[in-house]
């Protein structure tokens, strides 16, 4: 399959130098990049796919890309697709629906270039710093949250270190957020690496009606994991004279559970 530039508008949406200004929610607002100011930055924007450091400046200098191009305008390349590739059978799918024009194909080229980004290996620097800052922190963990989901160990590992540095929760609002990194963090093949601090957890935490429901996802979370790994700290629980009666029913439905499963 073959793109036809003479089919081309001559508008900077199809010019090889117009960049989509959001990555997450692609439209028809981009930027130019032969606009010098972003010269410096043209690494980062390609390798990472990232404007963290220059949100700002995309802000200020994205433009509806329908507009007419300038003279330094120049089409996009004539490339060949696979037709049995996934970005050539969604061409191929808006042709068969006449609906393939260059703003169509312009989205699905984006769309075929969000898909085969490394997300395993990802940077998470940007989430890393966001995650200090109350502001962002919601933003972060979310993020990092859809990377664990795609595999990225060091997502993964960021996150964990995070959960493991709050203090046990003292309010509602306090469980709510925990329970949500941890509902992340259950998603991650390499989860069984934080069964040590799930058992430092349930000894820290006061068992109240405040925090009923972060014990119980943490038992929750145990439950994912082998019966190899956590028979041994339930079993020692369960002689806790500190645990309510209750909680060593939840602990021995999680080691029946687990037993199963094996």
């Amino acid at each position: 399959m073959k793109t036809d530039d003479a089919e081309i508008q001559k508008i900077c949406l199809n010019c090889g130098a117009f960049f989509p200004a959001s990555f997450e929610m692609p439209d028809d607002f981009g930027i130019c990049l032969n606009d010098p100011e972003f010269d410096p930055l043209i690494d980062e924007i390609f390798d990472r796919q990232d404007y963290a450091s220059c949100q700002e400046l995309v802000d200020r200098k994205k433009f509806n890309g329908e507009r007419e191009a300038c003279s330094e305008f120049e089409p996009i390349e004539e490339i060949e697709i696979e037709d049995d590739s996934p970005l050539g059978r969604d061409l191929k799918g808006l042709m068969d629906a006449g609906q393939l024009n260059a703003d169509t194909f312009e989205r699905a080229l984006f769309e075929d270039q969000v898909r085969n980004v490394a997300w395993t290996q990802m940077p998470v620097e940007r989430q890393k710093k966001e995650l200090k800052h109350p502001d962002t922190q919601g933003r972060a963990i979310e993020s990092l949250g859809g990377m664990i989901s795609l595999g990225n160990r060091e997502a993964f590992m960021v996150l964990s270190q995070f959960l493991k540095e709050l203090p046990p929760p003292t309010t509602i609002e306090q469980v709510h957020s925990r329970k949500d990194v941890l509902k992340y963090l259950r998603r991650s093949e390499e989860r069984g690496a934080l069964l040590p601090y799930l058992v430092d957890a349930l000894y820290r935490t006061p068992s109240n009606n405040t925090t009923r429901q972060w014990i119980s996802d943490i038992l929750d979370f145990m439950e994912y994991l082998p019966f190899e790994q956590v028979s041994e700290p339930l079993e020692k629980m369960l002689e806790d004279k500190r645990f309510s009666y209750k909680l060593k029913q939840k602990m021995e439905y999680v080691l029946i559970r687990a037993r199963k499963d094996r």
